[in-house]
């Protein structure tokens, strides 16, 4: 019986069941060379993303911040020149959570949009990975390699 218990030990540890053998591990994808160079072109892209989208675009984003300032204004369905506002079909809670932003100057307004997003991207991944393990997807390594 003391067989039985190691087996299920080691399965509990990912070293038997759905997972590849440990010569499979050393992979070009899961060496430390690639995770380094993985991880800088990361930073070149997240640092290229940031610059594009929080100091250079304006998108929609400014729209918004508009409708955040005028709701901080308490005159979110008012135009500017008393007439009916064009955006008069947002309801109050978009009005609430735009005017929370518009606290803030709009770049940093932009820039708290962009990390959150970032934090939400990483939160996925890492949830991602999670519902992935429990169903026993593979090594660490692998899963690093696959999102």
């Amino acid at each position: 019986m003391p067989e039985v218990d190691e087996r299920v030990h080691r399965i509990a540890d990912g070293a038997i069941g759905n997972t590849v053998d440990s010569a499979s591990d050393r992979r070009w994808y899961a060496t430390p060379r690639f995770r380094l160079v993985a991880g800088i072109l990361l930073g070149v892209v997240f640092l290229g993303s940031f610059l594009n989208g929080v100091l250079k675009k304006d998108n929609d984003f400014r729209i918004h911040y508009y409708l955040g300032v005028r709701c901080l204004e308490g005159l979110a369905y008012v135009g500017e020149n008393g007439e009916r506002e064009v955006f008069d079909n947002y309801p109050v809670g978009r009005l609430v959570v735009n005017g929370a932003l518009a606290l803030f100057p709009y770049r940093v307004a932009r820039g708290v949009c962009w990390a959150f997003a970032v934090v939400c991207l990483f939160l996925s991944l890492r949830l991602w990975h999670g519902m992935a393990q429990l169903q026993g997807a593979g090594s660490k390594a692998l899963s690093i390699a696959a999102g």
